[in-house]
C-alpha cells in the first residue's frame, strides 16, 4: 500500500501545468477513497460579491464511464454556506443535504484561495489523513508551477503558459456556443459573444527609460500591470510578455462591449499621474480569438491592429476585423516595420 501511494505521490508529481495537476488529484483520490464526488472550489471574488469557481469535478458513477468530469463551472450567487466551506482556513466536515459525508481541505500554499472538496458515505480516520496528505502535496506543487508561470517583476502570467490558458479558454467558448446553437438553432455567428485577445503597448517607453532611468521604467511597468490586473475580470487573462508589453485574454462578451472596456481603460491610464514619469498613453489592439485558428496567427492579427494604432497617432484602441471591413487593412497578417513587437 505504502508503495503504490509512494507511485502515486510520483505520478501527482510528474504533472506539467495546473490542469493535468488537477486531473491527476482526483484521480488519485478516487482511487484509495471512496468517494462519490471529489472537486476543486475557487474563490474567484471575495465580499460583498463573492462568486465560486468549481474548477474541476470527478463523479465517480457506477455506470459507464464510472468517471464523469464537468470543469469550470461558475457559482456567481453561490450560498453564504458554500462560501464559508471555500474560504474555510482549516480541514472542516459537513453533511450533504441527502445525509453523505463531506470533507473540504484547504490547498494552503496557492495564491489563490483554493479547496478541495470530497463526498462520500463514509469517511475512515485512514481515508481522512490520506487525503489531507494529497491536498497538502498538490498544494506546494501548485506553488512551484505558479511561480515557474509568473513574472518576476510585475507577478503576472508569463509567455510560459499563454497558449495552454488561450487554448482552453477556446476550447470552453466552443462547447458554449455549440450548446447555444442545440438551444437556440435561430442563433447567428454575429449574435455571439466571443473571446477577444488584446494586445497593450506602453507608448515611447523607451523615452521614460531614457529620461528616468530603468528603475523608474520598472515601477511604470509594475504600476500598469497591477491596473490591468484590477481592472479586468478574474476570469480574464493578463499576461507580460516582455519589455511593454502585455497580453490580455478577454473572456467572452461582443465586439462593440470589449472595445468599450478597452477604451475606457486606455482613458484611465491617459488621465492617471505615475509617480515622476507624470503622464503615460497606451495603445491597444485586439481581434477575434476563434477556436480554429492557431494561436500564432490570433496574435498576429491583435499585433497588427495595435502596430495601426501606433502609426496613427498611438493613445488609441484598434480592432482588427473593423479595421478590414473599412479596408484599412488587407486582412492578411504580413507587415513589416523596424517597431514592430517581437511576439515570437
Amino acid at each position: 500500500m505504502n508503495e503504490q501511494i509512494f507511485d502515486s505521490v510520483i505520478s501527482l508529481t510528474g504533472s506539467e501545468d495546473i490542469d493535468s495537476l488537477e486531473v491527476s488529484l482526483l484521480s488519485t483520490i478516487a482511487e484509495y477513497v471512496y468517494c462519490k464526488y471529489a472537486r476543486i472550489y475557487e474563490l474567484a471574488k471575495d465580499y460583498p460579491n463573492p462568486q465560486v469557481d468549481m474548477k474541476l469535478q470527478l463523479h465517480v458513477s457506477e455506470q459507464e464511464p464510472p468517471f464523469q468530469w464537468q470543469t469550470n463551472f461558475r457559482n456567481s450567487t453561490p450560498d453564504t454556506a458554500l462560501v464559508s466551506n471555500v474560504q474555510t482556513n482549516r480541514r472542516k466536515q459537513t453533511t450533504s443535504s441527502g445525509g453523505e459525508h463531506e470533507l473540504w481541505f484547504p490547498i494552503k500554499g496557492s495564491e489563490n484561495k483554493l479547496c478541495l472538496y470530497v463526498c462520500s458515505p463514509e469517511f475512515t480516520e485512514e481515508s481522512k489523513n490520506l487525503i489531507a496528505g494529497f491536498a497538502r502535496v498538490y498544494g506546494n506543487y501548485v506553488k512551484v508551477l505558479d511561480e515557474s508561470e509568473r513574472d518576476k517583476l510585475t507577478g503576472l502570467l508569463n509567455r510560459n503558459s499563454f497558449e495552454r490558458r488561450l487554448r482552453n479558454m477556446l476550447t470552453k467558448q466552443a462547447e458554449v456556443q455549440q450548446q447555444l446553437q442545440e438551444e437556440f438553432p435561430q442563433r447567428t455567428a454575429q449574435d455571439d459573444a466571443c473571446p477577444w485577445l488584446v494586445i497593450v503597448d506602453i507608448d515611447h517607453f523607451k523615452k521614460v527609460n531614457d529620461l528616468f532611468g530603468h528603475v523608474c521604467g520598472d515601477e511604470v511597468l509594475l504600476s500598469l500591470a497591477q491596473k490591468l490586473e484590477g481592472y479586468f475580470r478574474s476570469t480574464d487573462f493578463v499576461f507580460r510578455f516582455g519589455g511593454e508589453e502585455f497580453v490580455v485574454i478577454m473572456e467572452a462578451t461582443t465586439r462593440a462591449d470589449a472595445f468599450k472596456k478597452l477604451n475606457d481603460f486606455r482613458m484611465e491610464i491617459a488621465a492617471t499621474k505615475f509617480p515622476l514619469v507624470g503622464s503615460i498613453t497606451i495603445s491597444l489592439g485586439f481581434t477575434k480569438a476563434a477556436n480554429e485558428d492557431f494561436e500564432q496567427l490570433i496574435l498576429e492579427r491583435a499585433d497588427k491592429a495595435l502596430y495601426y494604432a501606433k502609426e496613427n497617432g498611438r493613445n488609441a484602441v484598434y480592432c482588427y476585423e473593423h479595421l478590414v471591413e473599412e479596408g484599412k487593412l488587407t486582412g492578411d497578417t504580413t507587415h513589416a516595420s523596424d517597431d514592430d513587437i517581437d511576439l515570437f
